[in-house]
């Protein structure tokens, strides 16, 4: 099948600096007020956006309301991945700015990413502060889930440490997010990628359709070389799930642990990734056991058990057993 042709309102006649792409799933509710704030952008910014076969009108209003955009329409239902690489082998910009549809910023905060890893050649990738529509702080920066700390992730553990320590190790809920600091991955709501690095490392990991993309892509490029650069500014807004939630729980719960546990047997081997596994179903067992003796009527233990069911099921699978499920769509 031939690739889609984009809808062009722009020919830049030289090498965009920077090119924004915006993959959507109908995503009619948001897109407007994502690409509102793209307006304005210099002329060696292109934007792109690639809609993944959307039921709503999400195509059609980007093709009519913004003609600065360059359109890409699917057939069906990519993914994340997939779709930015779309972009990633179609544009020849020295950077590419991976941004959710349900993001609101604007070309001030843009420049100031831009001015940021421009500054240190060493930066293959950066990501920046998110914030919850109510202005509160989204948690977006991580670490791997090695043996240990995923581990001390499922037990708890993390408060035998003093609260400076924890961040630097663990980053998310420990970590205030408001200096900059070099991480292990960040979530995929925001990556602004140097074209350097991802011709280095490859192009976004397609093994997933949704869920740890982002993470992998961190690796493979800390893993070429690059750090992964957290920065407190610019704060972006970040509407959280737009696309997972409107997914079954279930489905999203499948997913999420699959996609983890892709990614342990991908980069720590199978061994380490069957522990990590063990340690995934040691510790939901734990905190259902916990939570069952104190609160017996939680809301947060069907969850849990719906999680501890994918797991059971996730240690008796081969890694090529969990690939193949994750290219279900």
């Amino acid at each position: 099948m031939a690739e889609p042709k984009p809808h062009h309102a722009v020919e830049p006649e030289t090498a965009p600096t920077v090119a924004v792409a915006i993959v959507t799933w109908n995503s009619a509710g948001e897109i407007r007020a994502c690409l509102d704030g793209l307006r304005g952008l210099p002329e060696n910014w292109e934007v792109w956006v690639v809609d993944n076969a959307s039921a709503d009108a999400t195509a059609a209003i980007v093709r009519d309301e913004f003609p600065f955009v360059r359109l890409v329409v699917n057939t069906d239902n990519r993914g994340f991945a997939a779709a930015g690489n779309q972009v990633i082998a179609a544009t020849a910009a020295d950077y590419v700015l991976l941004l959710n549809p349900d993001t609101e910023t604007g070309p001030g905060d843009l420049a100031k990413a831009l001015g940021i890893i421009e500054t240190d050649p060493q930066i293959g990738l950066l990501g920046v502060r998110l914030c919850n529509p109510d202005g509160s702080l989204q948690r977006s920066c991580f670490h791997f889930p090695t043996v240990v700390k995923n581990f001390v992730d499922n037990f708890g553990l993390f408060r035998l440490y003093a609260p400076e320590r924890a961040a630097e190790l663990f980053a998310g809920d420990f970590f205030d997010h408001l200096s900059a600091r070099d991480v292990d991955w960040v979530m995929g709501a925001f990556m602004l990628v140097r074209r350097a690095a991802i011709d280095r490392a490859g192009p976004i990991p397609e093994d997933y359709f949704m869920f740890a993309e982002d993470m992998d892509f961190c690796r493979r490029i800390a893993d070429s070389g690059y750090v992964i650069r957290f920065s407190p500014e610019p704060v972006v807004k970040h509407q959280l799930n737009r696309s997972a939630g409107q997914r079954p729980a279930a489905w999203r719960i499948e997913r999420t642990t699959l996609s983890k546990h892709l990614f342990a047997f991908k980069n720590y081997g199978i061994l380490k990734g069957r522990l990590i596994q063990l340690t995934d179903l040691a510790g939901i067992c734990y905190r259902i056991l916990r939570v069952r003796r104190r609160e017996p009527d939680s809301p947060a233990l069907a969850e849990w058990r719906a999680y501890r069911r994918v797991i059971i099921r996730a240690c008796l699978m081969s890694k090529r057993a969990i690939a193949a499920r994750l290219r279900e769509r």
